[in-house]
């Protein structure tokens, strides 16, 4: 077992409520990790203080995955020990901790991952105010404010907890599930607004013990606070997002989201478009295998490709903490790539800049150096998996890059046409290179979209799947190719058990990749995992919040998840972002209609 060197939650707490500053940064941590084990199926069904460690330099690891069942399966009927006023059991084994049960799973009900919101809100609370939320002599007492008691609000706010967080807690801790936080996901994003500054703040007053903390003192508490990365490990579910801490040469909040603006083509031609375009995309495809931050999809980005917007509107709309900014000049066999990271808010402050200047053929290298300098300057922790790809060196034939550049750029156009002329690019770089495997890859991406709206899958599903197993078996590390083997397997071969694990080493291979998130989410609601699915296509939407495509997989997942009152806020939204978005407004109809 791994070794932890620090204290439990509960001890951390020790009967006194914590600054709400450090509430906040936990939570934040919990939350991901609690993610990270939904988006597995697995509901823990006991979260509580004594289940969460806090390592010496502040890392939450989420404990005794013991209770855990997968989210579609039925608990056992509950019997109660009255010699207990904290364990709840049933045929002889613990099925939680009745102090931080929800009410459904008290009464034995069906649950889902909505009982862990509950539970992580009674820790909430327990944080804020230093007592449980729910309390008693006997079980029968404990089990009887579980059901019918909420705790007062009055509590947290005279712990010094915002208006905002005391909402928030209060939420989470709906006795009607319907009512509650209906994904943790959601949960952390209120969390984070209100961490941002959106919310009502973090905190009406002091840490114990100490006067009115001075602006620069309250910053450099919430840099303390938020030091460190996170590294959240429990034995079934690893936290798919780490969360970074603040860049050590800036006062400002923490960077956990960054978008690459298209860069500058500084090389003269107009035609050496499709090269630049295509270093923009190497570039975010290099920061998107990283799981410390999210990385804004390029598809969403492109079109700011020579807009005059200001940085912060930006940030805004695409909702990121920095941008990185650039040119790229080739000359003959050789490329220089400036690369800047600016704070995307009306400081743009410029936290770290440096020019790449390289030969042709070593020009991954530059995107990879780019990304580790990146999680430098703003401490990110990379796994030891995430170190070991990016100290790889990666000649490439240039002639080989140049034809999968142009290939990418024909198959972003979408047609029929464009599409097959991609294949032609990419199948000329094979010519060269036949152990090329992002060659091969591209292939099965570009066949598998011509399915089902240009040819019949039996023409085309075939060669993806073939070109996805040999990309696979050049290089197991391609995260499109097992994107593409995963989308034939489910929607092609129904072997939806191995579709499954395909898209989740795609996922894997590159935490960021929207697309990725969206086929996971859709193969989980045609699976019945509704929440879960929903999970993956909301996080695909915010990879990539321009992209109506993938608007419209979200839109029609809460529609057919009879989340009406969701669908018709989303349809509202979309419709904000393209008033001609025809789908948005069938989907607001029928949920009005059914709602």
């Amino acid at each position: 077992m791994e070794l932890l060197e620090g204290e439990t939650l509960d001890r951390r707490i020790h009967s006194q409520p914590m600054p709400p500053v450090d509430v906040v940064d936990l939570a934040l941590q919990i939350a991901a990790g609690l993610e990270a084990a939904h988006a597995k199926g697995i509901v823990h069904r006991d979260i509580k203080p004594g289940n969460i460690f806090v390592t010496t330099n502040g890392q939450i690891k989420i404990m005794d995955f013991g209770l855990a069942l997968l989210a579609t399966t039925r608990p056992a009927a509950a019997s109660f020990d009255e010699t207990s006023p904290h364990a709840l059991t049933a045929a002889g084994s613990t099925l939680g901790t009745a102090a931080y049960m929800s009410p459904e799973q008290a009464r034995g009900e069906p649950v889902d991952a909505r009982t862990d919101v509950f539970a992580f809100g009674a820790v909430l609370f327990q944080m804020a105010t230093g007592r449980p939320a729910f309390g008693g002599a006997t079980l029968a007492t404990v089990f009887d404010a579980v059901l019918n008691a909420t705790p007062p609000l009055a509590s947290t706010v005279a712990a010094g907890v915002s208006p905002g967080l005391s909402q928030l807690i209060a939420k989470a801790l709906e006795k009607d599930r319907q009512r509650r936080y209906q994904t943790v996901s959601d949960l952390r994003t209120d969390l984070q607004r209100i961490t941002s500054g959106e919310g009502s703040g973090i905190a009406t007053g002091a840490r114990p013990g100490a006067g009115p903390p001075a602006p620069a003192r309250r910053r450099a508490a919430w840099i303390a606070a938020l030091a460190g990365a996170v590294a959240i490990v429990a034995i079934a579910a690893v936290a798919r997002y780490a969360r970074p801490a603040p860049p050590a040469a800036s006062t400002g909040a923490p960077i956990r989201s960054l978008a690459v603006l298209p860069l500058e083509n500084l090389s003269g031609a107009a035609g050496a478009d499709y090269f630049t375009d295509g270093m923009t995309e190497e570039l975010i495809a290099a920061l998107a295998r990283i799981r410390g931050w999210r990385v804004i999809s390029r598809t969403s980005v492109m079109q700011y490709k020579g807009a005059r917007k200001p940085l912060p509107v930006i940030a805004q709309e695409l909702g990121v903490d920095a941008v990185v900014e650039g040119s790229v000049q080739q000359s003959a066999n050789r490329v220089r790539i400036t690369a800047t990271l600016v704070r995307a808010d009306k400081s743009e402050a410029n936290l770290w800049s440096q020019t790449f200047d390289r030969e042709l053929k070593d020009v991954l290298d530059i995107e990879t150096d780019v990304a580790r300098a990146i999680a430098d300057q703003i401490k990110v922790t990379l796994t030891p998996q995430e170190q070991q790809r990016l100290a790889v060196r990666r000649p490439v034939d240039p002639e080989v890059f140049q034809l999968i550049l142009r290939g990418r750029a024909a198959a972003d156009l979408g047609t029929e046409d464009a599409l097959f002329k991609a294949i032609g690019y990419f199948e000329q770089a094979l010519a060269r290179n036949p152990s090329y495997a992002p060659a091969h890859a591209a292939i099965a991406l570009a066949y598998g979209s011509l399915n089902p709206a240009y040819r019949a899958p039996k023409e085309v599903m075939p060669k993806s799947r073939e070109h996805a197993l040999r990309a696979i078996e050049l290089d197991d590390t391609v995260s499109e190719a097992h994107a593409a083997l995963g989308s034939v397997l489910f929607r092609y071969d129904w072997d939806w058990t191995n579709a499954e694990i395909e898209i989740q080493r795609a996922i894997e291979l590159n935490p960021n990749s929207a697309d990725g998130h969206e086929l996971y989410g859709n193969y989980l609601l045609a699976a019945s995992r509704n929440t879960q699915g929903i999970g993956e296509l909301t996080l695909a939407h915010q990879l990539n919040p321009s992209a109506l495509s993938t608007y419209a997989s979200l839109l029609a997942g809460l529609l057919t998840t009879r989340d009406y009152d969701r669908t018709i806020a989303e349809s509202r939204r979309a419709l904000e972002l393209n008033p001609n978005f025809a789908l948005a407004y069938s989907w607001m109809g029928m949920a009005k209609n059914s709602g």
